[in-house]
């Protein structure tokens, strides 16, 4: 009987459920965020959510890159490397989106140019997540009879 190594994040799984819901609550408020700057409210500090935004950014991408998550994937599917390593870009990619983000947010005069862009990363996000769920269907559904690639 043959049993699939399916990646976990390194730590415990509590930690890494404290970890991802306060990344989830970061998103959701970059979310009202955009919803903010679209009415125009100047209540709201896009510098500090953007700064929290990258440090959970940094986070989360570092567990995924590790060995125990996309590492484990190349080990069991050493076919899907182009599909890690596309998503390895993307993280980079989000992050000089979120940084060049963070510079407009440093002007509170500028404030009014996050609208877009920040809607753009928060799409964005969602469509990276939506490929690394890609990536982990492969790995658990792919079944080609023949073993690991």
């Amino acid at each position: 009987m043959e049993t699939s190594v399916v990646p976990s994040l390194s730590g415990s799984a509590a930690s890494e459920a404290q970890e991802r819901g306060r990344l989830d609550a970061t998103l959701a408020r970059l979310g009202e965020l955009g919803q903010a700057l679209a009415s125009g409210a100047s209540h709201v500090d896009p510098a500090a959510l953007l700064s929290e935004l990258r440090v959970d950014l940094e986070l989360q991408f570092a567990r995924e890159e590790g060995d125990s998550y996309f590492g484990a994937v190349l080990r069991e599917r050493p076919s899907l490397s182009q599909n890690v390593s596309e998503l390895r870009r993307t993280h980079a990619s989000l992050l000089e989106r979120l940084d060049a983000l963070r510079a407009i947010a440093a002007d509170r005069a500028r404030w009014s140019e996050l609208r877009a862009p920040t809607l753009e990363l928060s799409d964005a996000l969602r469509a990276h997540e939506h490929q690394e769920g890609a990536l982990m269907q492969e790995l658990v559904l792919r079944d080609d009879g023949t073993g690991a690639d």
